[in-house]
């Protein structure tokens, strides 16, 4: 069989080397393979590209999240100055002057020991309770960025499934 179709194509037969020679150029046996392998680079392009955006996606999610902690602060300084503010009007409502005079018993406005450790404690808790709220932001602002970051490799994972699978 190998005779009748190497002789259809023109090729003559050399018995010191043993092989054929001459004939028609038969094309590559393999037509498909210059395809499957632009197939194979289209699709790891498009997996890098997929990849890509979802880092992109989690990369600005996490960006986001962290701007937020900032803005936790600026709050928690906020919310402490007017905690002292508070303080300050309570221990001294009318002014140093007014505490001064009182002190000297020419005013009856002078806020008494009990009343300032009252307002001291006051002011204290209000402080302490800030940062705990503070640190509590902090924290679930983390656990979203924590969640951000798997649910992307989640997303991650499961497209380079997809495209694996295709």
């Amino acid at each position: 069989v190998a005779i009748d179709y190497n002789t259809r194509l023109g090729k003559s037969y050399d018995d010191a080397t043993g092989k054929w020679s001459g004939g028609y150029v038969i094309a590559d046996p393999n037509p498909y393979e210059g395809a499957l392998g632009q197939y194979q680079d289209y699709m790891q392009q498009a997996a890098d590209q997929q990849q890509a955006a979802i880092q992109a996606g989690v990369d600005s999610a996490v960006a986001g999240l962290n701007a937020q902690k900032g803005e936790v602060g600026k709050l928690t300084e906020k919310n402490n100055a007017a905690a002292e503010k508070a303080y300050m009007q309570t221990v001294k409502p009318n002014g140093s002057l007014a505490e001064s005079l009182a002190a000297n018993g020419l005013l009856s406005t002078g806020a008494t020991e009990s009343s300032q450790i009252a307002a001291g404690n006051s002011y204290q808790n209000a402080l302490n309770s800030n940062a705990t709220t503070e640190a509590e932001a902090i924290a679930e602002i983390e656990r979203a960025i924590t969640q951000a970051q798997l649910s992307g490799d989640l997303q991650a994972a499961q497209a380079l499934s997809g495209i694996l699978t295709q």
